[in-house]
């Protein structure tokens, strides 16, 4: 993944990504037009691939606001395996904090 951070919208830099090899499941979501949404699970996948203290962190805050967990663990075992130990000790260290 590129970690430049090419663009901004309204000030705020985002992201440069792009799908790898074997990821189609984000080509949709990573080419829509710029301030379109994506879904939770993909947001978490990319957070999770991205493994920035921050972004695990922002997946930690989703989980505690109501994330629903079961779908989101459901799309990484289908689409990124190697994900799911980090997701799931995010969700047990989330709940602990409760």
């Amino acid at each position: 993944m590129n970690s430049a951070i090419p663009i901004e919208v309204n000030g705020v830099a985002i992201d440069y990504l792009s799908p790898r090899p074997g990821e189609d499941h984000l080509a949709a979501a990573l080419t829509a037009s710029p301030g379109a949404f994506i879904d939770a699970a993909r947001l978490v996948h990319m957070k999770l691939k991205a493994s920035r203290l921050q972004d695990r962190a922002d997946v930690a805050g989703l989980i505690k606001v109501g994330l629903d967990v079961d779908v989101c663990r459901a799309y990484l075992v289908a689409n990124a395996p190697a994900l799911v130990m980090a997701f799931d000790d995010l969700v047990a260290k989330a709940a602990a904090e409760e």
